[in-house]
């Protein structure tokens, strides 16, 4: 048995996918396997599996219906037969040649740890960096007393930033697809502590690409507001003080202009005491506005005054 299975689910992308199979061909830690669960609707992937010499460690699985994220990354992690799962987005890659090797001994030496992630490199489709993604020391504090702060803001990372063991219970909720990965670190580290965490660039990010779900799920009122509702029931359902989490909803309204509490209730059947939460941010989001309205109009008279000066000139 392999000690690693790099479960990796793929849609179309054949030259990105491709890029992430030459990366994990440079690893020098070589006792793993790459579990391949393809959505595609032609064989692009396959071509690229069968010219890889990498081909004898590859199991590919063709899904002739879409499954779709992330329900094609539970079945990826589901063929695994491995100690340890590492999950590689088709599109993501290993930043150096000893990645694998770092990951794999993260865990090695922490066995009472389900869960470890890196840094990573954000770039873009053409491989530009971007960004760096890297938490801070503060949130990394937090994040080992109380997990659910991830729910502020994935510090985390991306699935391809971390490793975990296979013996951990559970796989992503089908029902999200914004948070389900922030949803999924939170229940393993409910579990299994501490986290553990390196500074070093061991992954390479796509960011910003169109083919990505996250296109779909940026600003997208129900996706956004629904996946908090459900994180929120599940976070009050595990006794967690939630009160941190109302400048989140006031966010939320702010973002999407929400003024009316029954418009989110139409989406989503959820706790008694989520709804009190989220009536307490409404309340506050809106003498927020009544606090910025002089400020809001002072800027809207100022843009008014500056085109009927440039008109006239």
């Amino acid at each position: 048995m392999a000690k690693v299975s790099i479960c990796i689910p793929t849609y179309r992308e054949a030259r990105l996918f491709s890029t992430l199979l030459s990366s994990i061909q440079d690893q020098n830690f070589d006792n793993f396997e790459i579990i391949v669960s393809d959505d595609s609707p032609d064989n692009e992937i396959f071509k690229v599996v069968t010219a890889s010499p990498l081909v004898d460690k590859i199991h590919y699985y063709h899904n002739p219906v879409p499954l779709g994220s992330p329900q094609n990354w539970n079945k990826a992690v589901d063929y695994a037969c491995s100690e340890y799962i590492k999950i590689m987005h088709h599109d993501d890659s290993f930043s150096s040649t000893d990645a694998l090797e770092l990951f794999v001994k993260m865990l090695d030496e922490n066995p009472q740890s389900g869960l470890a992630f890196c840094d990573s490199v954000n770039c873009d489709p053409t491989g530009k960096i971007v960004s760096i993604h890297q938490p801070k020391e503060a949130q990394l504090y937090q994040l080992q007393c109380e997990p659910e702060i991830l729910y502020l803001g994935n510090f985390v990372g991306a699935p391809s930033a971390t490793i975990f063991r296979s013996n951990v219970e559970g796989r992503f909720d089908i029902r999200m697809k914004w948070l389900v990965d922030v949803d999924y670190y939170i229940n393993v580290l409910k579990v299994t502590s501490p986290i553990i965490y390196t500074p070093k660039k061991l992954v390479k990010i796509t960011a910003g690409a169109q083919h990505q779900i996250t296109q779909d799920c940026k600003y997208n009122f129900k996706v956004d507001v629904v996946e908090h509702l459900i994180l929120l029931d599940k976070i009050i359902e595990n006794g967690a003080d939630t009160r941190i989490y109302i400048a989140k909803w006031q966010k939320l309204f702010e973002r999407y202009w929400i003024t009316d509490i029954s418009k989110i209730l139409s989406l989503y059947s959820c706790k008694q005491e989520t709804i009190n939460l989220i009536r307490v941010a409404m309340r506050r989001s809106r003498w927020c506005v009544i606090y910025r309205f002089p400020f809001y109009l002072y800027h809207f008279m100022r843009r008014q005054l500056i085109i009927r000066t440039t008109m006239k000139r």
